[in-house]
């Protein structure tokens, strides 16, 4: 009795296992022939490249900062070097 209820737990478990991954698979298969990117997901995206594009415009403005910074500083180390 509990050898025939074990094994009809088991092949219960085993067939919603199969349902699940069978499920899944179909899930899957549907997302990537509808494209795969809902409208919320795309609207993400587009707000992460322009995040990425401010960061990258910012960065460059830093560099061109710290460029003119290093120049400053190489200047005055050479009046000071010529000094009196």
């Amino acid at each position: 009795m509990i050898r025939g209820l074990f094994f009809l737990s088991v092949l219960f478990g085993i067939a919603l296992l199969g349902f699940v991954i069978i499920g899944g698979s179909l899930l899957i298969i549907v997302r990537i022939l509808r494209g795969g990117v809902s409208r919320k997901e795309q609207y993400l995206l587009g707000e992460e490249a322009k995040m990425i594009q401010n960061l990258y415009s910012g960065l460059s403005r830093m560099e061109s900062r710290v460029e003119a910074l290093e120049k400053i500083l190489v200047e005055k180390e050479n009046k000071e070097d010529q000094g009196p």
